[in-house]
């Protein structure tokens, strides 16, 4: 999860934030981390706004995962 996360952080400048249906949950972005994020469409994460798009993936271990991509708007 780790990897994924700054390897698209590092192409992409994007913040990133994977959560798992066990309630495991890796950002780059940590004003996200306690946040419920739409799964597509905008918000607002302190003063700054993100345009957000998520997709469903499976973990290494078979854990359901949610990725959500977040771009400074």
């Amino acid at each position: 999860m780790i990897g994924f996360i700054k390897l698209v952080h590092k192409l992409n400048a994007a913040g990133v934030v994977v959560r798992g249906t066990l309630g495991d949950m890796r950002t780059s972005l940590a004003a996200a981390a306690k946040l419920s994020l739409p799964l597509a469409g905008c918000t607002q994460i302190g003063f700054r706004r993100y345009v957000v798009r998520s997709l469903k993936e499976t973990s290494f271990a078979g854990e359901p995962l949610t990725i959500w991509l977040l771009t400074a708007a």
